[in-house]
């Protein structure tokens, strides 16, 4: 009997031999024989479930630019998620680092495992002008469209970092704050959860941008001395 699997978010369903015959064989009428007469039915059929682990995949979105200087900010903000960086490794997640500054967003970091790779490519983000929130959304979800085909069974989560004063829009000539609202509320849609941390005081603005994402705001320093 050919083996069969059907797969269903983490779980894979493979036919089961031995119970189809066991209830192939309970059908028999007195004195009949067993898989006698009809043989095998669809009725018959029986499964055995294999629930796959669940892995996670965080994505720093991290704000680099020029506000991000004022008050060690930037340094504050890395040594944070340095931080959370080992503690997603103890968990054995995948990480990946998105930073946005001028004029543009890129990915710093693909997803991975290897702690080291991230502490270096961390450290070494340069830090400098515009602040384009926008394209950092809109590089967020191709990164995660890109990393659902690679790994359909993983669950992937933002970290925002930013002090959510953006200041640069991605399409030319359109409204900055709508534009980072817009962004923002396709990341629920796309059951992206997301968490923002704030490096300073947040503004209404970040607070709008926290509320669009449907996501918990919260001080990077309280998060640092908690």
């Amino acid at each position: 009997m050919a083996s069969v699997r059907l797969r269903a978010g983490g779980q894979i369903s493979e036919l089961d031999p031995l119970a189809t015959c066991l209830a192939a064989s309970m059908r028999k009428g007195p004195g009949e024989p067993a898989l006698s007469g009809r043989g095998i039915t669809p009725e018959d059929l029986r499964c055995r479930l294999r629930v796959q682990p669940v892995k996670k995949t965080i994505l720093f979105l991290l704000d680099a630019s020029d506000s991000m200087l004022v008050e060690e900010q930037m340094k504050l903000a890395k040594g944070a998620v340095l931080g959370l960086l080992t503690q997603a490794y103890q968990k054995r997640y995948r990480v990946g680092v998105i930073a946005f500054h001028e004029y543009k967003s890129r990915v710093v970091l693909p997803p991975t495992t290897s702690i080291a790779r991230a502490k270096h490519e961390l450290q070494a983000i340069a830090t400098g002008g515009g602040t384009p929130l926008a394209h950092g959304f809109h590089t967020v979800l191709q990164t995660v469209h890109s990393e659902r085909v690679r790994h359909p069974n993983d669950l992937q989560q933002m970290i925002l970092v930013t002090d959510g004063r953006p200041s640069i829009a991605f399409t030319k000539g359109a409204n900055i704050r709508n534009e980072a609202l817009g962004f923002a509320r396709k990341l629920p849609l796309r059951n992206i959860p997301s968490i923002v941390l704030a490096t300073a005081e947040p503004g209404e603005l970040l607070k709008e941008i926290a509320q669009a994402l449907k996501a918990p705001l919260r001080r990077l320093r309280d998060e640092v001395h908690g």
